[in-house]
């Protein structure tokens, strides 16, 4: 099914978060025993609600699967965090222009987008 997500790709967050919003779109189940504590952007601390374990991601063709924390009362929908980075192989290259490009490979495959 195409659930498009607006996402961020965050290199600076040790954990996949979505929002608690897109996972009862989803539907998917979670995880209440693996609830954990997590400090924002800000230095606030929250607690999710659980983890959905081997959620598919599907960028661009390519398929990943990663655990993902929801969090109540966020204001953004999905963060991939270093964990999907260090499976996706994300290189980020930095242009003059400013513009920013993210490589995303598949470990398996080798194919990149």
């Amino acid at each position: 099914e195409n659930n498009a997500i607006e996402t961020i790709i965050d290199t600076g967050s040790t954990i996949c978060c979505m929002s608690d919003r897109v996972w009862k779109k989803i539907g998917c189940p979670v995880y209440t025993e693996k609830a954990t504590n997590m400090r924002d952007a800000n230095g606030n601390v929250a607690g999710t609600l659980g983890a959905v374990l081997d959620q598919a991601i599907v960028i661009g063709g390519l398929k990943f699967f990663t655990t993902i924390h929801v969090v109540p009362n966020t204001p953004f929908s999905l963060i991939l965090g270093t964990p999907f980075c260090a499976i996706a192989s994300i290189e980020i290259s930095y242009r003059p222009s400013s513009e920013m490009v993210i490589k995303i490979t598949d470990p398996n495959t080798e194919k990149s987008v």
